[in-house]
């Protein structure tokens, strides 16, 4: 899938090798430029599996590209055949408006849409206001619950893409704790 809305900016799917190298770059660039520690969501682990976790039916990455450079980055994870979760969402600081950052939020959900999938969550660092406001945009809706790991307190942002009610932050960390 690749989806340009100027011949400078393109929003590309990842599959080929090279491009998962660039989508581990983006994603250690984000990891490097918020203020805790990602240990708690398997970070280290997960940079070593990318091509099986973001590839095929299983998930998807997606790169912002500016002038053939990845600036920006997005992971959506299937983690039942119903629920899918956005992971590292990255656009460098002072690269791209928020309509370049919706677009590429909505190559994540488009993703989701033609799988089938019928809610996506993710649970956003308290600290990340301007990604929650892309998300809420978007037509995330903020649920009830916080939840906190170790010193990091995050908040549930889902999406509904049918016309269920979107999952309670308790029932989406029921599904991401036992895989339900």
């Amino acid at each position: 899938m690749e989806v340009s809305d100027s011949e400078f900016i393109s929003i590309i799917r990842v599959k080929k090798e090279a491009d998962f190298i660039h989508l581990k770059e983006m994603f250690l660039e984000y990891a490097i430029s918020i203020e805790f520690d990602l240990s708690f969501q398997n970070f280290i682990q997960e940079l070593a599996s990318l091509s099986g976790l973001y590839s095929n039916s299983a998930g998807a990455g997606f790169l912002l590209n500016i002038h053939g450079i990845s600036v920006g980055c997005i992971g959506i994870r299937k983690i039942t055949p119903d629920v899918a979760v956005i992971k590292w969402f990255y656009v460098r600081p002072g690269v791209g408006s928020p309509k370049i950052k919706k677009i590429l939020l909505e190559s994540a959900i488009e993703w989701a849409k033609e799988l089938g999938i019928k809610n996506i969550c993710l649970n956003p660092e308290d600290s990340m206001a301007s990604a929650v406001k892309v998300f809420k945009e978007a037509g995330f809706i903020e649920g009830i619950g916080k939840q906190q790991t170790g010193t990091v307190k995050t908040k549930f942002l889902g999406l509904s893409l049918n016309r269920d009610p979107v999952l309670s932050g308790a029932e989406f960390i029921k599904i991401r704790i036992c895989g339900m």
